[in-house]
Formats: structure tokens, sequence, C-alpha cells
């Protein structure tokens, strides 16, 4: 059983990396985006954000962690001999890290100039809708996580992007 978790902040590059690494090594991907959208349309009172723009869950995260490990523990007990690739922003390295000590961890990361941030996210759809003050508080949301992962990296590895 081998176990990774790609996380960082929003627009560096998980799901990219997670389908590169999928399509060379013929592992499965399970995607905390899709997962937490099931969720919440299955559920009407199940919430994550208490805000608009937000890089982690702000309410249910524990909830949310649990639906999580018990997929994963279900998936390895089916498919024991599988590779299994998380990804996602839903959970630090040390969250995901309590319930599964044994997979590798890694943390995408944008520490760069905020303008090169607002690129990256005017690259997603729905986000260019968005009120520029909003994309403004979202970047700096992006570094300041990005920042954060990357000054405590240690059982993880960060890659900057």
């Amino acid at each position: 059983m081998r176990l990774i978790y790609i996380t960082g902040a929003p627009r560096c590059g998980k799901t990219t990396l997670a389908n590169q690494m999928a399509k060379e090594q013929n592992v499965s991907v399970f995607s905390l985006d899709a997962f937490s959208k099931a969720v919440r349309s299955a559920f009407d009172d199940f919430k994550l954000y208490t805000d608009e723009i937000s890089i982690r869950p702000t309410v249910n995260g524990d909830t949310f962690l649990d639906l999580t490990a018990n997929y994963i523990h279900h998936f390895f007990a089916d498919y024991h001999n599988q590779t299994q690739i998380v990804e996602g922003c839903h959970f630090t390295p040390t969250a995901f890290h309590a319930r599964f000590p044994n997979a590798e961890i890694i943390a995408l990361g944008r520490t760069g100039e905020i303008k090169e941030i607002i690129e990256a996210i005017k690259e997603k759809d729905w986000m260019q809708t968005l009120p520029e003050k909003t994309i403004n508080r979202y970047a700096e949301l992006i570094r300041n996580d990005s920042m954060e992962l990357k000054h405590n990296a240690g059982f993880y590895r960060y890659i900057e992007i």
C-alpha cells in the first residue's frame, strides 16, 4: 500500500501533478475537490466554508477528513496493492499525517509576486468572474498559505511552483 497526498494552495498544480503521476505510474487519483462537491450536494446542511474565498474548510473539516479517511481505508481494503494519490488543499499536511503517518506528502506552493499568482487565478474560468478585490484577497491567501507550507516543511516535501 502506497498513499501519496498532494496538497498546497489553490492554483499551484496539484491536479496537474496528480494526473501526470497517475499516467506515468498507473495509480488511482482521488480528488478532494470532487469528493467535497459530492458530499456538499448530497447534504444540504453540510457546509465546508464560511466565506466565499477559502483555502481549507473553515467548518466541518474534521468530519470531512473522517469521511475521506474512511474512503481511503476502504479503498485499500479492496485494492491493497494499488497506489492511491489524494489531491486537494482541504487538509494541512499535519492533519493528513495524523491520520496516515506512512503517507508520502507533497506540498506545492507559490510564494512569488502577487501579480503572477493573480494571473494563475485568472486562468480558471469561474475565477475570472470574481471582483478584482476578491481576486487580490485570494492571491494573498494563496501566497500566505504557500509561505506557511514552505516554512513548515519537514516530514513533507515542499515544491515551489
